[in-house]
């Protein structure tokens, strides 16, 4: 039984992809807020999580400490990754 995408197939490069893109934005992101520029909308990360880049952003929350205090926010990408879960495990059968 895998748990996630095998390295080396398609599926795991659009899972590097997603996750990357995720890490990226959450991230640059967060230097946004410190510099008070314009910041990504928490409804692109939620998407995102949907997409699959649940990893990279939970990555990038915890290692700069970014959004961690939204416990609303962190509810939905939490609920994001798992919805995209369970779909995903319905229709691979």
């Amino acid at each position: 039984m895998c748990l996630g995408p095998v390295p080396g197939t398609q599926s795991f490069r659009y899972h590097l992809l997603v996750d990357s893109v995720a890490f990226l934005l959450s991230t640059s992101d967060k230097f946004f807020a410190k510099a008070r520029h314009r910041r990504v909308s928490e409804r692109t990360f939620v998407v995102l999580a949907l997409l699959g880049g649940g990893w990279g952003l939970f990555l990038s929350f915890f290692l700069f400490n970014h959004k961690l205090r939204k416990s609303k926010f962190l509810a939905q990408v939490v609920g994001a990754v798992f919805l995209r879960i369970a779909v995903f495990s319905l229709f691979s059968r």
